[in-house]
């Protein structure tokens, strides 16, 4: 449950530095960003995560993010992830 105003150690606010909780705090209407993958691609949300389709049961995975816009996201190989991820920052 999370309560706000209450400090969760397992929520991603408490990892930001106060600039980056300022780019990610959400100011206005979020607009759903929706990807078309498929198996050995991943889709990063800024530097803070990535989400990896490693297994499918169908051809192509629609994965939609939540998140403000000025959170970037990218599509690309799981083979290339580690350095994208390394690579993104939230600017």
């Amino acid at each position: 449950m999370v309560i706000p105003g209450l400090l969760n150690p397992h929520q991603i606010t408490t990892i930001l530095t106060i600039e980056e909780q300022k780019l990610v705090e959400i100011c206005m209407e979020l607009k759903p960003r929706t990807y078309k993958t498929k198996k050995g691609y991943s889709v990063h949300i800024g530097g803070l995560m990535r989400v990896d389709i490693d297994e499918e049961s169908v051809d192509s995975v629609y994965v939609t993010v939540w998140a403000s816009s000025s959170v970037p996201l990218h599509v690309g190989k799981m083979e290339n992830a580690y350095i994208t991820l390394c690579l993104t920052k939230v600017e």
